[in-house]
């Protein structure tokens, strides 16, 4: 057991004969003493050991003969691991399909076995496996459930591991801000771990990000922290790649006596470990940075190492190639095929003689079916035409009544408002406030009633975007605070995932929420105990929240529970409790659940409390009119989510519309929410909590306006002015400083960062929103006016040197093109170091322009 832990931990440090010797010794001795169960395990780390040095067939063999040995035994978890070896084996070979069902085969031994951890780890596979066929989204449900699985069980290895994989996946979905986070929580969690292999990947995948956004500042900051401690634990391929992209970095920024010095570092290790992909990349680096010095003779040795290289790789890729051919050649049993066409000619025959009276007998079946169809079909047509006549009638009348009602209801409201601000207190006032409530709560009522004749007629829709759906639950839960204390009502959450992003209708779930909090509440009595439990499950491989409100108030009886869905239902019990309510809450929660595709159920007994339950797909797919193509040939509807969107201006538009986009940076959660809530309706808002996510959100949406708190980690209200306005992306967005200090001086520093406008905390919401209004209002003013001269005069359209010096180079570089057939947007884009979505965004911010 010694030696093969000890060759399992050189293997892992890259010393991989050493590892194989230390691991055959320990074989050789477990066969002297006869213990099969050692054997068959030694044989499980000796294949991961050919694995790892690209010996393929070896691997392969000994897997087989381990699983040989593993069945003999009974060893289920050897059994698990060949067959999870076999899936990577296919994997690396390029069959994909195959390899997802070993990992299925394993799954399915590990779940028989109680072993939680492991079938986390076969998921996660899988979902690596889907992201090396290209499935990018198909790998990301894997692994997000696998990392969800991985923090349940507090197997923080293996969750950092997972969301390293979730972090490529979304680079490869261009989802660069949610790549970057991914890579940053795996390396936090790796650290935990002290897991010294899976910290150099994430400090290499870190490092490569940074490197793609031309920061090579922090591109070289994590990549030396990684080479530093492979100094420490021992080289790797990995080290190697990561001098490698230190050289790179160094290249592409101009600074060649580094970039030479990884580069040699590189060649030196890759030449001594046998790694020629490696050697080719160094050889390559180095004959590019000896041209750019002009020493010719350097760049041509370093070409010649290139070309050797190459073409040691290509010999090495076809001897591999063949060997594998003669293999399988070798190993193809003569027996095996002739009974297989024995027993297929066998088979033809008799399939010749069954044919023909088989056809006869679905002939005559068919022609039975059919008659019998036909007199259904046409005697349910007419009974789904009168129903849907009824409905019809219905819904016009539903939608008819409410409107009469809402506006008197409307010009009621107002005055009473009105009145209210008029009464500091007094007996006036407490009327005035009855009025209100019922008033309000009148308007409400009319207003599912309006929602309920749209669920009828089909018009009502889901508007959903990807947010915090847990926010949402902890937000109107605790809405609902007041009403607990004043009724001494214990209100517990028990809510198990503290983050969970999902598509759905924000406004719309919110109602459901409210109306099943509202139930509760009304019929718990004082002293009473409401629950609400909100957790994340997986069935028949689709994932769904639950989320449930208990409470312990009088229940329903059983003959009642079935009826409570309905519309305008009244329980006799409530009745006799002298309860209120309309019949229209619960029908309409239930009808917005099932417009979400979830379900709702409900749990009661009389003097034992209910318990209501709603389930909703985390992966909704809702057709809308920017995102339906429909396919002509299949009458069917296909959705186009936001990852399948060819062009990011089409997702910049399908996601926010005409709106403006404000992006609110603070770091206090419930002052951020406050922001929103404020802003919600006239804005689309999106959210950052510190000032490095924010600096990255803004470059990747090009927001209409910033609000930025001052003091916050990371990097500072000030340090985002200054990155912003600094840059040619992003320098034409105004930007709202907020902070708690009202000092001159605070306010000076935030001015003098190019901030457009300052508040000081705690400020009103009125006057945020008229500032905000102002400044897009007098921006778009400004715009209107320059851009109906038709003529683009930079210095009269700016307002800064910045986006000056920007629209100057975009006239140059349109001017200088403009006789050039081929070039478009995207040609546009590359020349201004700008996406297609960045430069629509700026553009039609400065301009009222797009770049078409």
């Amino acid at each position: 057991k010694g030696l093969k832990q000890l060759g399992i931990v050189f293997l892992r440090r890259g010393d991989y004969p050493k590892g194989l010797f230390n691991i055959k010794k320990s074989i050789r001795l477990a066969e002297q003493i006869g213990d099969e169960e050692l054997i068959a395990w030694g044989y499980s780390s000796l294949k991961e050991g050919y694995f790892k040095m690209g010996q393929m067939d070896s691997a392969l063999s000994t897997a087989q003969h381990m699983m040989v040995l593993a069945e003999e035994i009974g060893n289920k978890q050897l059994l698990a691991r060949g067959n999870s070896f076999l899936a990577r084996y296919n994997s690396y070979q390029g069959k994909y399909t195959e390899a997802v069902e070993y990992f299925i085969k394993s799954m399915d031994i590990f779940e028989s076995l109680g072993d939680t951890m492991a079938l986390a780890v076969m998921m996660g596979n899988i979902g690596y496996t889907f992201s090396q066929a290209e499935n990018h989204v198909e790998a990301l449900k894997y692994i997000q459930k696998a990392y969800a699985i991985n923090m349940k069980i507090n197997n923080k290895k293996s969750a950092a591991y997972t969301l390293v994989n979730m972090g490529v996946a979304y680079k490869a979905l261009s989802r660069d801000s949610l790549a970057l986070t991914s890579y940053l929580e795996g390396l936090k969690l790796a650290k935990e771990c002290v897991e010294h292999p899976l910290i150099l990947v994430c400090l290499g995948n870190i490092g490569e990000w940074y490197a793609d956004h031309e920061d090579f500042v922090n591109a070289n900051r994590y990549l030396k922290q990684a080479y530093t401690m492979s100094e420490e634990t021992g080289f790797n391929e990995r080290t190697i790649a990561i001098l490698g992209q230190l050289a790179n970095n160094y290249q592409r920024s101009g600074d060649l006596d580094h970039a030479e010095e990884f580069a040699s570092k590189q060649l030196q290790l890759a030449i001594e470990k046998n790694v020629i992909v490696e050697q080719q990349k160094a050889y390559y680096i180095l004959s590019k940075i000896y041209a750019s010095r002009s020493d010719f003779r350097k760049a041509f040795e370093a070409s010649e190492g290139y070309i050797k290289a190459n073409d040691s790789l290509f010999n090495q890729e076809k001897s591999d190639q063949i060997e594998k051919l003669r293999t399988e050649y070798e190993s193809a049993k003569k027996e095996q095929e002739i009974t297989i066409l024995a027993g297929q000619k066998k088979n033809a025959e008799f399939r010749r003689n069954i044919y023909g009276i088989i056809a006869a007998l679905i002939f005559v079946i068919g022609v039975f079916v059919y008659n019998q169809q036909r007199i259904r079909t046409k005697r349910n047509r007419l009974l789904f035409e009168k129903e849907q006549e009824i409905d019809r009638m219905k819904s016009r009348f539903f939608a008819n009544i409410s409107h009469e009602f809402r506006t008197p209801l409307t010009l009621i409201l107002g005055p009473i408002d009105d009145l209210l601000s008029k009464f500091d207190q007094g007996d006036i006032k407490n009327k005035l406030a009855i009025m209100q409530r019922n008033a309000q709560r009148l308007l409400d009522l009319v207003n599912q009633l309006l929602d309920l004749s749209k669920i009828e007629s089909g018009k009502l829709k889901l508007d959903t975007s990807t947010s915090d759906i847990i926010s949402i639950i902890r937000g109107v839960s605790m809405s609902f605070h007041s009403i607990a204390e004043q009724k001494q009502i214990e209100l517990d959450l028990d809510i198990v995932p503290d983050h969970l992003e999902m598509n759905y209708d924000k406004a719309k779930f919110e109602t459901v929420l409210i109306n099943l909090l509202s139930n509760a509440f009304k019929f718990t009595p004082d002293f009473g105990k409401i629950i609400i439990h909100a957790n994340t499950a997986v069935q028949d491989s689709n994932g769904f929240l639950s989320i449930s409100v208990s409470d312990n108030g009088n229940g329903i009886s059983e003959e009642e529970v079935g009826f409570i869905f309905n519309r305008f239902y009244q329980s006799e019990t409530n009745q006799l409790l002298q309860q209120e309510g309309s019949g229209i809450g619960l029908a309409l929660a239930k009808e917005l659940v099932e417009l979400h595709g979830g379900n709702i159920k409900v749990e009661s007994k009389l003097g034992q409390g209910t318990k209501i339950t709603i389930e909703l797909p985390m992966n909704l797919k809702v057709p809308s009119a920017e995102l339906i193509l429909k396919d002509e040939s299949k009458d069917k509807y296909q959705l186009k989510t936001h990852i399948d969107l060819i062009s990011q201006d089409e997702q910049m538009n399908g996601q926010f519309g005409d709106r403006p986009v404000i992006l609110v940076i603070e770091d206090h959660e419930d002052v951020r929410r406050y922001i929103q809530d404020t802003l919600n309706s006239s804005y689309n808002i999106v959210s950052a909590i510190n000032g490095e996510e924010g600096i990255a959100k803004a470059m990747e949406l090009i927001p209409d306006l910033i609000v930025s708190d001052v003091m916050m980690p990371k990097k500072d209200g000030y340090e985002v002015c200054y990155n912003l306005k600094n840059d040619e992306k992003t320098s034409h967005i105004p930007i709202i400083l907020l902070t708690a200090k009202s000092d001159s001086e605070d306010k000076i520093t935030g001015l003098q960062t190019k901030a457009d406008d300052y508040l000081t905390k705690p400020f009103n919401p009125k006057e945020l929103r008229v500032r905000i209004e102002n400044i897009i209002e007098s921006r778009r003013i400004l715009r209107k006016k320059y851009t109906q001269k038709g003529i683009l005069s930079p210095k009269e359209i700016t307002v800064n040197s910045i986006d000056e010096k920007f629209l100057k180079r975009l006239m140059e570089i349109v001017e200088h093109q403009i006789g050039n057939e081929k070039f478009g947007v995207e040609q546009l884009g590359e020349e201004l170091g700008m996406s297609r979505s960045q430069l629509h965004r700026k553009l039609t911010a400065m301009l009222d322009q797009g770049p078409n």
